[in-house]
């Protein structure tokens, strides 16, 4: 009797103690409105865990701070500032781009190339501007677009008319007072996500829409 009664002790403290930990557990993510489904303490854990990064990705989304450049004391001259870039950096990769077509409203349509986030969560989407004669396999685009993966956000790297590798449908090209196009990719991307947070990079060309 004394040893069940013991084992039954050690039970009944264990169950306690799980259904503390789960309602501390939940207490925490109700504060981060958090919405949990039912399930073990260690999924529940799991969630809450993953509501934390995402707090924490969307709290850093508010402390972007304007920062001026300042080159190193080695390139500080503009010549050489514009001719060691190209020179010295590295190449960066391939991203694995997944392309998609979407028809514009004038009976054309535009290429874009998408990357997912490489977090568990995703602090928004970056909309990638190529320059004049460029596309999204440039230097800078894939630069810019790993560099947004890594940072947790998804990436649509555009490209202009005609730049795809393919011909448009009709007779109008790109410019760069010309944002249309833009316009349609974002207006589209809010409409699928109306609370999806939107930013827009771009070089060159690309920096003026």
């Amino acid at each position: 009797p004394l040893v069940s009664m013991s084992a039954n002790t050690w039970a009944l403290k264990e169950i306690e103690e799980e259904e503390n930990e789960l309602w501390d557990v939940e207490r925490r993510c109700q504060s981060n409105a958090a919405v949990l489904a039912t399930g073990s303490v260690e999924e529940r854990k799991a969630q809450w865990q993953e509501e934390e990064e995402r707090q924490q990705a969307f709290e850093s989304l508010r402390t972007f701070e304007r920062e001026d450049y300042r080159a190193g004391f080695w390139v500080r001259h503009r010549h050489v500032n514009t001719i060691a870039g190209p020179v010295l950096a590295v190449a960066p990769p391939d991203p694995a781009y997944r392309r998609v077509r979407w028809d514009t409203p004038d009976g054309d349509f535009l290429d874009l190339d998408l990357l997912d986030s490489s977090t568990s969560f995703s602090r928004g989407v970056v909309i990638v501007c190529h320059g004049v004669e460029s596309s999204s396999s440039s230097t800078v685009v894939r630069r810019s677009a790993i560099a947004a993966v890594q940072g947790g956000f998804d990436v649509v790297a555009l490209n202009c008319r005609t730049c795809s590798g393919e011909d448009s449908r009709t007779h109008l090209g790109y410019w760069a007072g010309g944002t249309g196009d833009l316009r349609f990719v974002i207006e589209r991307i809010h409409k699928e996500d109306p609370e999806r947070k939107i930013f827009l990079t771009g070089a060159s060309m690309g920096g003026n829409h």
